[in-house]
C-alpha cells in the first residue's frame, strides 16, 4: 500500500485530497473506492488542483474542486434560481459546463473577493478552469484558501452528496 509521498505527489495541498488518500490509499497504483467485497471499484490516482495553494489545470478528481462542482451542480439542477450562483451544464464534446459562485464576504485579507468561475467537461475528473473575477481586481486563479472558505460557508446552504 502506497501513500501520496510514495508516488511523488508531495505537491498535494488540500485537506480533502489528503483525507481521500488516507481513506483510499493506493493499491497497485489505483484507489479502491468500493466497500463491497464482491465488487472492486478502482479509480485513477487523484491529483490535487492546488499546487502551492493556487489552482492548476493539471488536476484529476481534486476533492476540493469536486466539492465546488457539487455546490455548482446543486444550483444548476435546482428548478429555482439561487441568489449565490448561476450555471449551465453541458454534456457534449463542444463546450463545458460553467458555474459562477459568489464568494461570501471574507473575514480576512487572504480570502479573494468576487465570484469563482468554474468550467469542466461532462462529469469527468478534471476541472478545466477555476478563476476569481471581481470588478475591482484583475482576474486571478482560485486560491485554496478561498475554495475552502466557500465550501465552509456553503455547507450551511447546500446539501452535498459524496460523488467521485
Amino acid at each position: 500500500m502506497k501513500n501520496c509521498s510514495d508516488i511523488g505527489c508531495e505537491r498535494m495541498k488540500c485537506k480533502l485530497c489528503e483525507k481521500f488518500y488516507q481513506e483510499h490509499p493506493l493499491t497497485d497504483g489505483k484507489h479502491i473506492i468500493s466497500s463491497d467485497k464482491n465488487l472492486k471499484v478502482l479509480m485513477t490516482p487523484i491529483r490535487c488542483g492546488f499546487k502551492n495553494g493556487v489552482f492548476t489545470r493539471n488536476n484529476w478528481n481534486c476533492q476540493t474542486l469536486i466539492k465546488l462542482r457539487q455546490i455548482a451542480e446543486s444550483i444548476i439542477w435546482d428548478d429555482k434560481p439561487h441568489p449565490l450562483a448561476v450555471g449551465y451544464h453541458r454534456d457534449d464534446f463542444n463546450s463545458a459546463s460553467i458555474a459562477i459562485i459568489q464568494i461570501p464576504e471574507p473575514e480576512s485579507d487572504d480570502i479573494q473577493t468576487g465570484y469563482i468561475v468554474l468550467t469542466w467537461n461532462k462529469d469527468r475528473g478534471k476541472t478545466g478552469n477555476a478563476i476569481v473575477i471581481c470588478d475591482d481586481y484583475d482576474i486571478e486563479p482560485l486560491t485554496l484558501k478561498t475554495a475552502e472558505w466557500v465550501i465552509e460557508k456553503s455547507n450551511s446552504h447546500y446539501e452535498l452528496g459524496d460523488r467521485r
